[in-house]
């Protein structure tokens, strides 16, 4: 791995040494397919190269045929999981932090736009998603969470930091840009060793949430030394016993039957 030693992993190489004995499930989601997909292919061979599918964020509308067709392809091969990423990924707050289902926004418009977006996704890739709703900035408003129940999608997937919802969600916890621009790849071990121990310690404690670490990759603002320092991160988490590459789906599934059987206990 040209210009990145292994060592700047030390600090979760050990969190996942000191963790339980079941491992901890790990997620890399990839956001803004549709926007400079030339640097999508890469990295979809870089996670396929240690076994892990990498879930993939569409924007529906900047879908070209071409890129619907690759994208179904590896599908096919399992190589990667589709999922919905809002309609265009357009800012409609006047003021604050950017957001495409905000609180500009009225429960129709929201509701067209994200049936919109799954009808030109499903054409674009000729077959359905599988259900999650990754919203652009990772920001969205209760009645977002409220439709996407109304309108059959299966979960969604924020930042950790969003507002507790009931709905079935599976939370990203580290911004691989972010970190790597604020501190560099230690920042980024860092984050992921403290998102393990929180992991662990919450799944000891039985608080019923998806024990999942998930990574946000952003593949337009990747460059080579970032390519060359996932494939040590993956490798690691490939093949390390305390850790399991698990596709968003699946930890989707597991926490809309969580969120049933919590909503089954305080009906008794």
């Amino acid at each position: 791995m040209t210009g990145v030693r292994s060592d700047w992993l030390d600090p979760l190489r050990a969190a996942l040494d000191d963790g339980p004995s079941l491992p901890v499930a790990w997620f890399f989601r990839d956001d803004d397919a549709g926007w400079a997909d030339d640097r999508l292919w890469p990295l979809v061979e870089v996670c396929a190269a240690a076994g892990a599918t990498l879930d993939v964020a569409a924007i529906p509308e900047e879908v070209t045929p071409a890129t619907g067709e690759a994208l179904s392809r590896l599908a096919g091969e399992a190589m990667i999981a589709i999922h919905q990423h809002g309609r265009s990924h357009i800012n409609h707050e006047a003021t604050g932090r950017s957001c495409e289902f905000g609180s500009a926004r009225s429960a129709d418009d929201q509701a067209t736009d994200l049936t919109a977006g799954r009808d030109l996704l499903e054409a674009a890739i000729d077959g359905p998603t599988t259900g999650v709703f990754v919203p652009p900035w990772n920001r969205c408003t209760e009645v977002t969470v409220g439709l996407l129940a109304e309108l059959g999608f299966a979960a969604l997937s924020r930042d950790e930091s969003a507002f507790a919802t009931s709905f079935p969600e599976v939370r990203i916890c580290a911004d691989w840009t972010r970190l790597t621009h604020e501190g560099g790849l230690p920042a980024v071990a860092g984050s992921l060793a403290c998102a393990v121990r929180r992991r662990a310690a919450g799944r000891a404690e039985g608080d019923g949430l998806t024990p999942a670490v998930g990574l946000m990759l952003h593949h337009a603002q990747l460059g080579a030394a970032d390519l060359s320092a996932l494939v040590q991160l993956l490798d690691l988490v490939a093949y390390h016993p305390g850790a399991e590459c698990v596709p968003l789906a699946s930890l989707a599934s597991m926490a809309g039957a969580t969120q049933g059987a919590a909503d089954d206990d305080s009906r008794t």
